[in-house]
């Protein structure tokens, strides 16, 4: 990859104009808090529609980074928030037992060009402004593709030319292990290059990431191309329940199988007889009841409560 570049990024709603074709996206919001953000651009970015599943009864809020101030969602004064854009990201805090699943409608994944290659995205990290120093701020940055990155393949840019995250950390640009949160264990862990020790290192979709830099005006570039994790099958779908499989959740992704069972919209069972599998795959299709079912993805939840976690392309069935 060329580390010296001018990077072209379209992540504006006036794209939606110009792209004919259009992906449903879903963001799972778990009961409790939620560091969320849009996998696509929407084609409607009023925060009440794509949020319209749930902003009834969650509370939604967002950083603005050259002030560091939070500003929570008000549909009296829907302005003060404005419109939600790819590459940021959200708190949504859910105060029901219910688990909500926003769907909308957006540009496909990586806003592609007319011959289908994504675009590289680059996120603005400003850092305070207002401060009257050189030493960045918090950001909450969300990952702007509908698909996992590798963390590695990213690149700290100051303007006058890219870094990979290490180099940036080495110089104390900025932070090199990220918060984020699994929201489904509520449970903060750390992203960031392997190197530097992070829990995970990948940028997982619809996730959001808490990002200090020490320096101002910086930006993060995320690869729309990346390495894609090592996927591994289970000897038999009852070993998901192993509490090795927690650790190896956060390094690889795992591929389960065998007759489905149809649970909602969301979600099914595949069981190869050792027991049943719950995947949460929102937007699945392709497969019905009874039929023979794959399906590849990342852990999360422990014991009986683990389920796989999955895209729609994830999920093979026999049609």
């Amino acid at each position: 990859m060329n580390r010296f570049f001018v990077l072209a990024c379209l992540v504006t709603v006036c794209a939606a104009a110009t792209v004919a074709t259009a992906d449903l996206a879903f963001i799972p919001i778990y009961p409790g808090d939620n560091w969320v953000s849009a996998p696509l651009v929407p084609f409607n970015p009023d925060p009440a529609s794509v949020f319209a599943a749930c902003i009834g009864d969650c509370t939604l809020s967002r950083l603005d980074a050259p002030t560091e101030y939070v500003i929570v969602y008000d549909p009296e004064w829907p302005s003060e928030f404005g419109i939600i854009y790819l590459g940021d990201g959200y708190k949504v805090s859910n105060p029901t037992a219910n688990t909500y699943y926003c769907s909308y409608e957006g540009v496909p994944d990586g806003v592609p060009d007319s011959q289908g290659i994504m675009t590289d995205m680059m996120i603005s990290l400003p850092g305070n402004q207002y401060d009257g120093l050189d030493a960045g701020g918090m950001h909450w940055v969300g990952q702007p593709f509908y698909h996992d990155t590798c963390i590695s393949e990213c690149y700290i840019t100051d303007g006058t030319g890219a870094w990979t995250v290490e180099e940036a950390v080495s110089w104390g640009w900025i932070e090199g292990l990220w918060n984020y949160l699994d929201a489904q264990t509520q449970t903060v862990h750390t992203a960031g290059p392997a190197s530097l020790g992070a829990y995970d290192t990948y940028l997982r979709t619809t996730h959001m990431y808490e990002i200090r830099t020490h320096k101002d005006n910086l930006a993060l570039i995320v690869p729309a191309y990346s390495t894609p994790e090592p996927t591994y099958g289970l000897v038999h779908n009852g070993d998901a329940y192993d509490p090795i499989i927690s650790i190896a959740s956060a390094h690889f992704r795992f591929k389960v199988w065998g007759r489905a069972t149809i649970l909602d919209s969301y979600s099914f069972t595949v069981n190869d007889g050792s027991g049943p599998i719950k995947v949460v795959a929102p937007g699945f299709s392709g497969i019905h009841n009874g039929d023979f079912g794959v399906a590849s993805g990342r852990f999360s939840g422990e014991g009986t409560n683990r389920v796989l976690n999955a895209l729609p392309c994830d999920v093979v069935g026999p049609d």
